[in-house]
């Protein structure tokens, strides 16, 4: 019997050639809405299409925001723009999507927006941004010349490609926001009429550094974990097992883990992904658990892995990497090569390469595939002799 092909859900306003706005839920992410409609561009006066997320939604609210922007691009020959400062844009995108971001990305929105403020000036236009102006920044990151307010400023030392990226792609984004966005949302005036470096590539590292926990590294940190508590060994067992990032696994509470049915469910507000799911646990891993919940005085909801100051607090990234620290020192993992929790994060890749890509991906907690064969999984030696000797 022949299967059909689940059509994705799409709604579509306006009319062909001048209005036309369609939204559509993406279906690797669900809940998730798209939109895309052509603009004049006001510089050229050519039509051009753009795509743009809206974030997280209901169908009902896609369709209203679609057909709100199909009213507002019929009445308008060309967008007007309003005028806007580049901190009065970092403001106002602040206050409506910074502040519905996990707690690690606010940090950074903010962190990265007082940057570019400082870099390119409070009162800058922000559609006067150009080439030279990403060049400027790319350069000043790199040397140390433009950092964070608050660190060590006796030490000038620059970031690598990858930490100037993440700022850079924050740009874009409110870039992006703003060709959407006015001072009273999609019923006004976009903010920006284009994005003025659209297009621009994203620095590149030239050879990533992603180092791999071997096996022998893991059953050195197992014999470190072992005499350090059960604490070092749950969160341990939590990375090597699940795959998942530190982050999600620091903010694991005891509702999320079923230690019958023996799965755990991830938070989307808890996790760099943004997508909650629910994973298997091992054997191992519910002994453990169940270890530490039998330590506990009380059965109250609370975190898995609480701070060690205050249990009304996860664990904080400053201690995670210490314990890591401690490990990894008492293990004989070296230094100064990158290696922390994320290595485990590729171990797990890696180790599952004989799983299909796409239970790995939920296993592991990926919105991708690529991404896990583009930096995650690592060549293996041993694999590769075992599968060249049993060809025919």
């Amino acid at each position: 019997m022949t299967q059909t092909k689940k059509r994705r859900w799409s709604f579509s306003s306006g009319a062909r050639g001048t209005n036309r706005v369609r939204v559509w839920e993406r279906s690797d992410v669900p809940g998730v809405f798209l939109v895309e409609y052509t603009e004049t561009d006001a510089i050229t006066g050519h039509r051009r299409p753009t795509r743009l997320s809206l974030g997280r939604a209901t169908r009902e609210i896609a369709v209203a925001r679609a057909k709100e922007l199909a009213a507002k691009l019929a009445t308008l020959d060309a967008p007007k723009t309003k005028s806007v400062t580049l901190r009065e844009l970092f403001e106002m995108y602040d206050a409506r999507v910074t502040g519905r971001k996990s707690a690690s990305k606010q940090k950074h929105d903010r962190r990265a927006a007082e940057l570019f403020v400082r870099m390119f000036g409070a009162q800058m236009n922000p559609a006067k941004l150009n080439v030279q102006h990403w060049e400027r920044f790319v350069a000043a990151r790199r040397t140390g010349d433009l950092r964070p307010l608050g660190g060590n400023h006796e030490r000038r030392r620059g970031v690598r490609n990858r930490v100037i990226a993440y700022d850079l792609s924050f740009l874009q984004a409110v870039l992006n926001w703003a060709t959407i966005s006015g001072s009273g949302g999609l019923d006004g005036a976009p903010l920006l009429d284009r994005n003025p470096l659209k297009g621009l590539r994203l620095p590149r590292e030239a050879v990533p550094q992603r180092p791999l926990i071997t096996a022998e590294h893991y059953a050195n940190l197992r014999a470190a974990a072992q005499r350090l508590g059960l604490r070092a060994e749950l969160v341990l067992a939590l990375a090597h097992d699940t795959g998942h990032r530190i982050s999600a696994i620091r903010h694991l509470r005891w509702s999320d883990v079923d230690l019958d049915k023996r799965v755990v469910t991830w938070k989307a507000e808890n996790d760099k992904s943004e997508l909650q799911h629910t994973t298997a646990l091992t054997e191992g891993l519910v002994a453990l658990l169940g270890r530490a919940r039998r330590q506990r005085l009380s059965l109250s909801d609370g975190w898995i892995l609480p701070d060690a100051r205050d249990e009304a607090l996860p664990m904080s990234r400053q201690q995670a990497r210490a314990l890591w620290d401690r490990c990894a020192k008492a293990a004989g993992i070296p230094r100064g090569q990158r290696f922390g929790w994320h290595a485990m994060r590729r171990k797990f890749a890696t180790d599952l390469k004989a799983m299909p890509l796409r239970d790995l991906a939920h296993a592991g907690g990926w919105k991708s595939t690529a991404t896990i064969l583009e930096a995650y999984q690592q060549p293996d030696i041993e694999l590769q002799r075992r599968m060249l000797g049993g060809r025919a």
